[in-house]
Formats: structure tokens, sequence, C-alpha cells
């Protein structure tokens, strides 16, 4: 997936600043931050969107709470929304699976 930017992230061809990586999941700031706080969770497997997933990604998804647990309690991060936008009317831009954190004082932009 060669035009994928998350992609390009993963094997090193683009830059990012890398909070945490292992075999499933790399985890980055992201370049236009909604928070005071906010990361990306993005996926080694490359998956269009949560809607593509199945119950054979289980595994996937539960490696994800793990990496979730890791970053926030080594980051010291306590409160936090997670999401995942589903489609260009839910505004994923990025056709890649990979979920935000948000967190900090400008979490609050995100309230409904």
């Amino acid at each position: 997936m060669i035009e994928c930017i998350f992609c390009r992230i993963l094997t090193g061809e683009l830059p990012a600043q890398v909070y945490y990586q292992d075999e499933s999941w790399m985890v980055i700031a992201d370049i236009n931050p909604q928070a005071e706080v906010h990361l990306l969770f993005i996926s080694r497997v490359h998956k269009a969107s949560f809607a593509d997933l199945s119950v054979h990604d289980a595994p996937l998804l539960g490696s994800l709470i793990s990496t979730i647990g890791k970053v926030t309690g080594d980051l010291g991060i306590t409160s936090y929304k997670l999401l995942t936008n589903v489609g260009e009317e839910a505004g994923q831009t990025i056709s890649h699976l990979h979920w935000h954190l948000l967190a900090g004082k400008g979490c609050e932009i995100l309230r409904p």
C-alpha cells in the first residue's frame, strides 16, 4: 500500500514522532492535533477502517487494549477520549485503520 501515508510511516519512509511501537501497533503524535494530547494508534495491518474488521481480527483489537494501557500508563494519562472514524462522512481522511486518543484540556472541543 505504497500510496497510503500510514503505511509509509510504518515502513519508516515518512517521519513521525513515535511514542510506542510493537508488532501490531505504532503510536505517533498527530500532526494536526485537536487536543493538548492527540495520539494516533496505527494498525500495522492495512485495513481501510473498523468496518473492515471481522471476528478473526479480535486478537488485533485485544492488542489495541493492551497498547492503550501501556501508552497511557507510560505517559501518565488518566482521562482521555478514544475514537475511530469510519468513512468519509464520519470524518475519516486516511483509509487505514487507526484510533485517535485525545487528552488534556483541548479535549473539550470534542464534547457534544
